[in-house]
């Protein structure tokens, strides 16, 4: 114990703690009295911005631009639709055509 009747803590208590943009402090206490000493500024710790927002404070990015949506590549063959909806009309016609001539020679030959 030191003559003005001080009992110091020998780890450092934050006093202020630092925001993105104000500094904070910390000092050692005295352990009898109210007494501070060895203040000590801790820097602000800066915006740390994820998707335009900060993850601390949630102030937006000024800078921050949405990127663009992406366009989906081309994917099978869009030209002629209609042609398509022939050919599968005429497939289904031929199907049933081939299903019913099957279904009467089975039927003549008993």
């Amino acid at each position: 114990m030191n003559p003005n009747g001080h009992d110091w803590e020998t780890e450092f208590t934050i006093d202020k703690k630092p925001t993105c943009v104000t500094d904070g402090s910390k000092s050692l206490h005295c352990k009898n009295c109210a007494e501070t000493k060895d203040n000590t500024v801790i820097p602000a710790t800066g915006h740390s911005f994820e998707n335009g927002v900060c993850s601390i404070c949630g102030k937006a990015d000024p800078d921050y631009s949405k990127p663009a949506t992406p366009v989906p590549p081309q994917t099978g063959d869009n030209r002629n639709p209609w042609l398509w909806f022939a050919l599968a009309f005429i497939s289904g016609g031929a199907v049933l055509t081939l299903n019913v001539m099957g279904r009467k020679k089975k039927e003549g030959g008993k």
